[in-house]
């Protein structure tokens, strides 16, 4: 990015620090095919980290004081938890190489796990209602490099 940036330019990137669905479906597929189960697109465990994106932004040249840190919460409210288990799951839940027929076999109990465990995360709201809220954190850098 620094590289292409042109000097004065300004740049903008982000990452998840929590995205509770997606880090769901990594610990549901691990349940139930083993410790070394993947997913086709994984959360990466640097992007917890508050300093990754800053500290990658510096190796990548630009410099410290010009790598600017927000955080911003997005919420997603479920109406249907049965329905957003499943079409989270059918979206994200695949392994490298596709979805097999291991898969289906234990399709309901990889669904079943998924629902159980997601309550369990941070960022899994339910209030006096009854109404479900997602909340996922995104870091987004604004980098500039100087003229």
């Amino acid at each position: 990015m620094h590289r292409t940036l042109e000097p004065g330019g300004t740049a903008v990137t982000a990452c998840w620090l929590q995205i509770p669905q997606g880090e769901c479906a990594q610990e549901t597929r691990r349940a139930i095919w083993g410790p070394n189960a993947r997913l086709v697109v994984e959360p990466k465990p640097e992007h917890k980290d508050r300093y990754f994106i800053r500290s990658l932004s510096v190796k990548g040249g630009f410099r410290f004081e010009d790598v600017q840190l927000f955080e911003k919460s997005a919420f997603l409210p479920v109406k249907d938890f049965d329905e957003f288990a499943l079409a989270i799951w059918t979206a994200i839940g695949q392994p490298p190489g596709g979805w097999t027929k291991e898969d289906e076999e234990k399709w309901d109990i990889a669904v079943a796990k998924y629902k159980d465990l997601l309550p369990k995360k941070t960022g899994y709201y339910l209030d006096n209602d009854g109404k479900i809220t997602f909340e996922a954190i995104a870091q987004i850098a604004i980098v500039r490099k100087p003229n």
